[in-house]
């Protein structure tokens, strides 16, 4: 992209905000772009940080004339590993999130099913059954995870009655995965495929009691119009609108979504003095790095 296409796109978009807890997760897939494993570091972005990010999402918001998704995504690694050592981070994380009327997803490899800190982790997202569908768990249904039949079916049999929302994705190839979950857990077996942009989607019927289950492929759900960074398409607020993701690190980098080296395009969360920078600096100083690579991208074509 020329800097002129990159300036245009940066002001003409509707940041999605993912907050990366930390690099450790209870498993190592080969195929994980984070290297994430269990070797990694566990220590999470500091709260007062999060609040702090998430009141500035709040606060610039689409619905406020800003230019935030107002919500955000929480993943990792693997984000519930936080109960084991702080039962109250993600809970309160995503109850200040709900307060201030945000749309929030949780990731999560199911694994948490098999760990001591189930129950309280159960207990925080029966409570959040009562956001209204602002809240949803985002589950991994592939050939790729360990037990996923099996985690993803406990899961979705212990929170589905109590009405929580679910979005799981799926790789193409994979749906006798995604079958054998919903014959497990006793969905209606009714199953629809569209196409959009070149990829699948699938829809399960109303899991019994309330919450209705989508199945979407993993990729790009919709074509992308930005090239750089990566974007998707969001209907919260009746508008469709492109939302590049900005990721928010535990190392205290923030990057465009699919540069997920960290020496890639990302800047620092927090200043000189070591407080959080405000989301629009942070956004500006992306947009220049993004721009001066822009320009040596085209010395370099120039000079061959």
């Amino acid at each position: 992209m020329s800097p002129q296409e990159i300036k245009e796109q940066f002001n003409e978009s509707r940041w999605n905000i993912i907050f990366m807890m930390s690099y450790r997760c209870d498993m190592a897939c080969p195929h994980c772009l984070y290297n994430c494993g269990p070797w990694r570091s566990g220590r999470p972005i500091p709260y007062k940080d999060t609040l702090n990010i998430i009141d500035q999402i709040s606060e610039n918001s689409v619905e406020s004339g800003g230019c935030f998704r107002n919500g955000f995504c929480v993943t990792g690694g693997e984000a519930s590993i936080l109960y084991k050592n702080d039962p109250d981070y993600i809970g309160n994380m995503i109850r200040h999130g709900l307060r201030n009327d945000m749309i929030i997803e949780l990731k999560t490899n199911a694994m948490v099913v098999q760990q001591p800190y189930y129950e309280a982790f159960k207990k925080d997202m029966c409570i959040f059954n009562d956001a209204q569908d602002k809240f949803s768990i985002h589950l991994s249904i592939d050939r790729f995870h360990k037990d996923t039949v099996q985690n993803n079916s406990k899961l979705i049999q212990d929170l589905g009655p109590t009405g929580t929302r679910f979005l799981i994705t799926s790789f193409a190839g994979h749906h006798d995965v995604v079958k054998n979950v919903a014959e497990t857990v006793g969905l209606p077996q009714y199953f629809r495929n569209s196409m959009i942009s070149g990829d699948v989607l699938i829809e399960i019927g109303d899991y019994p009691v309330k919450n209705a289950i989508s199945m979407i492929q993993a990729g790009r759900a919709l074509k992308n119009k930005i090239t750089e960074p990566t974007s998707y398409l969001y209907r919260d607020t009746g508008i469709e609108y492109y939302c590049p993701s900005l990721v928010i690190k535990n190392n205290g980098l923030v990057s465009l979504a699919d540069n997920f080296k960290d020496d890639r395009i990302s800047t620092e969360l927090r200043n000189g003095n070591k407080k959080v920078k405000s989301l629009l600096t942070i956004i500006n100083e992306l947009e220049q790095k993004l721009i001066q690579r822009s320009l040596q991208s085209s010395k370099v074509i120039q000079m061959a």
